[in-house]
């Protein structure tokens, strides 16, 4: 079996308020870890990313009511990694865990510094949702009739 790290941080923001903005992909961007600026839709819950790791597909779970925030990234040349997540209400806040999961050819040394960055990667969302006004809306992509 290989090392996993469960990664949490409590957002002193409503729960509704942050799972509407994880939940929406395009937010990602904003607080994700990012090597670039490609961010392409692709179709569904699909995005073409720029990533540290290189161009890879991400899936991101659709919106549910269980905190679920599930993502997938694919590169072309590698398995594909999954990260669940999940959003949970605390008191008048929140709280968002992830669990990262060592990979086959990781050494350890890599592991930890890819837990860093998850954990660093957090402390930016957790400063971007508390810094917002209470009243701002979330991003949503336009749904069109066909």
């Amino acid at each position: 079996m290989f090392n996993s790290r469960s990664i949490g941080i409590r957002i002193g923001r409503p729960f509704g308020e942050v799972y509407a903005f994880l939940s929406e992909p395009r937010n990602f961007p904003s607080w994700g870890p990012m090597h670039g600026d490609h961010f392409e839709h692709l179709g569904g819950r699909d995005y073409l990313v720029d990533l540290p790791g290189g161009r890879a597909v991400m899936t991101f779970a659709a919106p549910n009511s269980h905190g679920v925030l599930d993502f997938t990234v694919t590169h072309a040349d590698r398995p594909p990694l999954k990260t669940p997540a999940r959003l949970h209400p605390n008191d008048e806040g929140c709280e968002l865990t992830m669990l990262l999961q060592q990979r086959r050819g990781v050494t350890d040394a890599q592991f930890a510094s890819e837990v860093e960055w998850m954990s660093t990667d957090l402390e930016t969302l957790k400063s971007l949702l508390e810094s917002r006004a209470p009243a701002e809306p979330v991003r949503r992509e336009r749904q069109t009739e066909p």
